[in-house]
């Protein structure tokens, strides 16, 4: 058993993590409850009675799921003593609107394609995790419960529904956010649709359910998960198209935990709908992970994203800012490495044919620069900016198109790309993708702190400190260059008799061997002037054998009365035994 490890009773086969907000004695208690789906007020992802596969009592099994999830609550009448409250993560109303969306991540697949699905699901090694964004959060009618209190009553839920797990039941992890996890019995079809809001209702309370993180190096689960993150915002059913055209018939939104970027975790439609500041640059951008059904399937998705060149879903919009990595902490192998990681090579024809747009505004949508550029004869180019942003990314179909732009909008052409009173204009970026100074060129730092001797001060507002400044500049530059001229004779000196010294150890090298060479020539005529001697003999000896033997033919020929023998044959009607 682990460290940190606690194995509950063995009735207890199922874990959760309730989805309830850590704050929730500090906020305003006249906020409506956002995150329990009672009294039919939030309908999340319903299960239709054709989407749950078990064994045993389907139909009483779908029944009990209906009616936990449409919100068909036996104990709507039931009077909320505490409300639950959403937290910093969401304004007032606003996780309703997102839980409204939940059927935007059921996939309609083929019975051929969920079979696909469930043979590959089968055999992954998985355990799934059921937490708690608080230690202890409030109960209906009851004293404040913590996780350990809820495994029996998550346990009722998940066999009401078919899934049960396997002995010797849940374990109990403790840490800084309590665990409870377990290997279920089945990988199928109910798990997977069960997992796919990222949480279930346990006596009124939304439960985090979600694969157990796959990126512990202290784990043996498969990987099945890798981290996805896009600047640009992607409708669900969008993103299952894209993955799918990528090799996944479906797969999961598994939100992070509580960390700088959000206080809690999140359902599964809000993580692709509402974005995160990202821990560095706190730029907007949509993060969590993608759970596929295999290892297989995991490794083809993300190689297939690494090597496509023109994109299988470039139709799609924002779908080249998509960006997908392995999950944290895991350790690749050298094979794995080569084939997953982009190359270099593959990481500069990207850099080729993208370019950095400016001058962008609130009111300017990319959709109507690419339409713009498309007319312009740049068709199929995708732009990536972060809301709120005034510079972006313009990617090209060619390094041929990215050199055309750059050349008729570049930053130091002077021509804008005009949208009322909107001024775009490109630029190249960086050998390793990063912004240049549009007056040198070079990247670390902006055009108004560049110290490049040709750079303009007349912008600044003190002449007296331009002028300064400008004669200190040709001081040094006249000082640069009488030192150069000072120096020239001896340098030309210098590389005068590097090169001639140099010249002469090439022409000895040379010589050297142009001497070696010419007499493993001449051995080698000699060899084989040899040879060609003795053939010369051997066929002169083989000539005169064949003529004593074409004599003795021709004497055995007229003894036994066989005419022509040795030359045309016997003749015709003659037989040799008469």
């Amino acid at each position: 058993m682990r460290k940190g490890l606690t194995l509950l009773d063995a009735s207890v086969v199922s874990g959760s993590s309730v989805w309830h907000d850590r704050h929730n004695a500090i906020e305003d208690a006249s906020e409506t409850s956002e995150l329990r789906c009672a009294r039919g007020q939030l309908r999340p992802l319903n299960l239709e009675e054709d989407d749950i596969m078990g064994d045993g009592n389907d139909e009483e099994r779908t029944d009990v799921v209906n009616q936990e999830w449409s919100g068909d609550y036996r104990h709507q009448g039931r009077a909320r003593q505490q409300e639950t409250k959403t937290g910093g993560d969401f304004q007032p109303g606003e996780l309703k609107v997102l839980l409204s969306r939940e059927s935007d991540l059921a996939v309609e697949r083929s019975d051929q394609e969920w079979a696909d699905i469930e043979s590959r699901f089968s055999k992954t090694y998985l355990r799934v995790a059921f937490s708690l964004d608080a230690p202890r959060v409030p109960v209906s009618g009851q004293d404040n419960w913590g996780l350990e209190k809820f495994a029996p009553r998550i346990v009722e839920k998940c066999e009401s529904i078919g899934i049960t797990f396997e002995s010797p039941g849940l374990a109990l992890e403790r840490g800084k956010v309590h665990k409870l996890t377990g290997q279920p019995r089945r990988n199928n079809k109910t798990l997977w649709k069960t997992m796919r809001r990222g949480y279930i209702m346990v006596m009124d309370v939304a439960v985090w359910l979600q694969p157990m993180f796959t990126g512990s190096r202290n784990t043996n689960v498969d990987l099945i998960e890798l981290e996805y993150s896009n600047a640009n915002p992607i409708t669900a059913p969008d993103l299952m198209q894209i993955l799918y055209r990528w090799g996944e018939k479906d797969a999961l939104v598994v939100s992070h935990g509580a960390s700088s970027r959000r206080k809690q975790k999140w359902p599964s439609i809000a993580c692709v709908t509402k974005p995160v500041n990202d821990a560095e640059t706190n730029d907007a951008v949509y993060a969590f992970r993608l759970c596929f059904d295999s290892p297989a399937t995991t490794n083809a998705v993300y190689e297939t994203y690494l090597r496509q060149d023109k994109g299988l879903a470039q139709d799609i919009p924002h779908s080249c800012s998509i960006v997908l990595r392995p999950v944290m902490n895991v350790v690749w192998d050298a094979g794995k490495k080569c084939m997953l990681r982009r190359n270099s090579e593959e990481a500069l024809a990207t850099i080729y044919k993208s370019l950095y747009i400016y001058g962008f505004r609130a009111e300017l949508r990319a959709e109507v620069v690419q339409d713009r550029l498309a007319e312009l004869g740049y068709p199929g180019c995708n732009i990536a900016i972060n809301p709120g942003q005034t510079t972006g990314m313009v990617k090209l179909q060619s390094k041929t198109d990215a050199d055309r732009l750059n050349a008729e909008y570049g930053v130091r052409t002077g021509a804008k790309l005009s949208f009322g009173n909107i001024k775009l204009f490109v630029d190249t970026p960086g050998p390793e993708g990063e912004r240049s100074c549009f007056k040198c060129g070079r990247a670390g730092h902006f055009a108004r702190n560049c110290k490049s001797l040709y750079t303009s001060t007349t912008s600044q507002p003190d002449g007296r400190q331009d002028r300064h400044s400008n004669y200190a500049r040709q001081q040094r530059a006249t000082s640069s260059q009488s030192m150069m001229e000072s120096m020239a004779p001896v340098l030309k000196a210098m590389i005068a008799a590097e090169v001639k010294e140099q010249s002469q150890s090439i022409r000895n090298t040379v010589r050297t061997e142009l001497d070696r060479h010419t007499r493993i020539v001449d051995d080698r005529l000699h060899t084989n002037e040899n040879a060609i001697s003795a053939l010369e003999t051997a066929q002169a000896k083989t000539a005169s054998s064949i003529d004593e033997m074409s004599a003795i033919l021709k004497l055995i020929a007229a003894r036994i009365g066989v005419s022509d023998f040795g030359t045309g044959g016997l003749d015709r009607g003659t037989d040799p035994r008469q």
